[in-house]
């Protein structure tokens, strides 16, 4: 096709409000009512990418991201999953932070759309509220100590099965092959804070022998008073998980002295 049946062919399946500039030697700026929060538009850029039209964003949602996020904030937990998805759903290519969709059949209409809601999409992972966003320091604390410890020896929201049968004191995290179980307590709030102070208490007075660990999502923004409290009461707390990682793995070492062992076969 032509340049010029190829601009036609665009413009008879995809709605008046879409504009196409040409720019350049096999190039068009694609101009479309959306918008970015800021007030500026998508950039779509028809192209050539390796002899196939594609409809591509040059890098410019991750560019526009880079302002409101952390771009490491990306590469795991929530939001990398949404980014993924978001690419799969609508058959979005990414090559360097470009994302990009190929042109089949002339599908000019529905390539420009997926496209254009996959950015919305990814966008939207700089609006996740905090209460959202603070599920990926549990996701980020589980692959942790998956990263550490054999599976078999972990178990997830651990109760004791005669004595609180009700499961009104949970552990996190119930990590088994050490003289004493240890248990993980993840830190995102005050009440969660409050709430492993109590289950530290319960198993004492139970009798129970365990090695406790409390690991904060970000100490300086828990109210002082509940940080004293599991203070006095915990064996052993992270202010926070990313910058205490080789810190944690030494106590899982420490106390589970086989996994040491096996670090160095």
């Amino acid at each position: 096709m032509t340049e010029e049946q190829i601009l036609k062919s665009f413009k008879s399946v995809v709605c008046s409000d879409i504009r196409i500039v040409e720019e350049g030697l096999n190039r068009f700026h694609v101009f479309t009512p959306f918008r970015f929060n800021d007030g500026d538009r998508y950039l779509i850029i028809l192209k050539k990418k390796q002899s196939r039209w594609v409809l591509s964003d040059e890098g410019h949602t991750f560019m526009h991201l880079s302002y409101k996020l952390d771009m490491e904030a990306l590469s795991e937990g929530t939001r990398f999953d949404i980014v993924n998805s978001a690419k799969e759903e609508f058959s979005v290519n990414e090559d360097d932070g470009e994302l990009y969709v190929e042109i089949p059949d002339e599908e000019y209409g529905h390539s420009l759309f997926n496209l254009i809601q996959a950015i919305s999409k990814i966008y939207d992972t700089s609006f996740l509220s905090r209460d959202r966003v603070k599920t990926t320091f549990i996701e980020d604390l589980k692959e942790t100590i998956q990263g550490f410890i054999p599976k078999e020896s972990i178990s997830y929201n651990w109760h004791h099965p005669t004595l609180d049968t009700d499961a009104k004191y949970p552990v996190d995290y119930r990590i088994d092959g050490g003289s004493v179980p240890i248990f993980i307590f993840a830190l995102n709030s005050d009440k969660k804070i409050d709430d492993a102070t109590i289950t530290i208490l319960w198993h004492e007075k139970m009798k129970i022998k365990f090695y406790s660990i409390g690991i904060y999502e970000k100490q300086e923004s828990n109210n002082r008073k509940s940080v004293a409290r599991l203070t006095d009461v915990c064996d052993r707390s992270f202010s926070s998980l990313p910058d205490n990682i080789s810190r944690i793995e030494k106590i899982f070492s420490e106390q589970i002295p086989q996994l040491s062992v096996a670090s160095t076969e």
